[in-house]
C-alpha cells in the first residue's frame, strides 16, 4: 500500500491485506479458518457444523495442525505456537475461530 500524507486512516486500514472495516475482524477471522480448515480437512462439512470435532473425526492430525498453524500466520498474520494451547482448546472450528478472536482483540 503506498500512503499518500493525509490519507485518511480508514482508507489504509481498508487496503490493510488482513483487516477490512467493512465487516467485522471476528467475520473474517471466522472465514478464514473456515476456508483454511476446509482445505486442510478436506471436507466442506466443517463450514456447516463448525462444532464438528476435528481430531476425532479424523479429518485434523499433528501435519495438519502444523499447516494450520503456518496458514493462520499468514492469512492472519497471528502466530500460535503448539506449546501455547491444550488440543482440547483446538477442537473444533468454534473453539479455534474463539481462541484466535480472543487473540486478536487483547
Amino acid at each position: 500500500m503506498t500512503c499518500i500524507q493525509g490519507e485518511s486512516k480508514r482508507m489504509q486500514v481498508k487496503n490493510h491485506p488482513h483487516l477490512h472495516p467493512e465487516r467485522g475482524d471476528s467475520d473474517v477471522v471466522r472465514d478464514k479458518i473456515l476456508s483454511i480448515l476446509t482445505d486442510i480437512c478436506g471436507t466442506d462439512e466443517i463450514k456447516h457444523n463448525p462444532d464438528l470435532e476435528l481430531f476425532k473425526n479424523g479429518w485434523l492430525d499433528s501435519f495438519g495442525i502444523i499447516e494450520l498453524f503456518v496458514a493462520i500466520h499468514e492469512q492472519l498474520d497471528i502466530e500460535v505456537a503448539p506449546t501455547e494451547m491444550e488440543r482440547e482448546e483446538w477442537e473444533t472450528a468454534n473453539k479455534i475461530i474463539a481462541y484466535l478472536e480472543e487473540r486478536r482483540s487483547s
